[in-house]
């Protein structure tokens, strides 16, 4: 099955290297012309990277498929701008800063990648995913600079409270799974009006947290003794 992007791209004259590179890395698995294309992009890495392409198009088992992206681990600090200094910093802030700086490289990663995917199912996913880790990026640049201003290690975060049906008497379960259809229905309807990607992807972990509650109390009241 031919991949609409994949076509596109060996058919336009004017085709960039890093568009193909993208696409051979979401659809190719032959570690050879990865290492190639990973290795340059000159004229000998484009001629393997288009006969690789035209031959992966070619296959019948090829289908569209959201990008993966692949952990990334800092291999040294990195000094961003100047901003922050955090030289001796204690590890607890070396971890946050990690942490921003893997959440930022995914983001940068698939904030590239969005416009080479063939489904507008994996876009969408794809740009809820960036949303949420550039909020964990803002989150941890904050903590950062609050060290760095007043030298204020962050507050240990408290655990998130879970729901466990099973500690729920049987009329908290039916209060409950007379409750949780409505928030679903409220959830969706959101979903659908909301006015930007933010809120959408407010509302679409509001939804997952719902169904997911709902599933706890339908299976605890269905093995329920009365």
């Amino acid at each position: 099955m031919a991949i609409a992007s994949i076509t596109q791209w060996l058919q336009d004259p004017a085709r960039r290297f890093q568009h193909g590179k993208l696409l051979y890395e979401q659809y190719g698995d032959n570690p050879v012309i990865l290492a190639i294309i990973s290795s340059g992009s000159g004229s000998f890495h484009m001629n393997k990277l288009q006969l690789a392409l035209q031959e992966l198009n070619s296959r019948a088992d090829l289908a569209p498929k959201p990008i993966t992206v692949p952990d990334y681990v800092p291999a040294a600090p990195i000094s961003e701008k100047g901003k922050t200094d955090l030289k001796g910093a204690p590890e607890l802030i070396l971890d946050i800063r990690d942490e921003k700086n893997h959440n930022f490289a995914q983001a940068r990663k698939l904030h590239q990648s969005v416009p080479f995917m063939d489904s507008r199912e994996h876009r969408l996913t794809a740009a809820l995913q960036i949303l949420n880790l550039m909020d964990k990026v803002n989150e941890s640049w904050a903590t950062l600079d609050k060290f760095v201003k007043d030298d204020v290690l962050p507050e240990p975060a408290a655990p998130e409270p879970t729901f466990d049906a099973a500690a729920l008497s049987f009329a908290d379960l039916l209060k409950e799974s007379k409750n949780l259809p409505t928030y679903i229905t409220k959830s969706k309807k959101k979903i659908l009006e909301a006015k930007n990607a933010d809120k959408k992807l407010k509302f679409t972990l509001q939804l997952e947290q719902h169904e997911q509650r709902l599933a706890q109390v339908k299976e605890r009241m269905a093995n329920a003794t009365l």
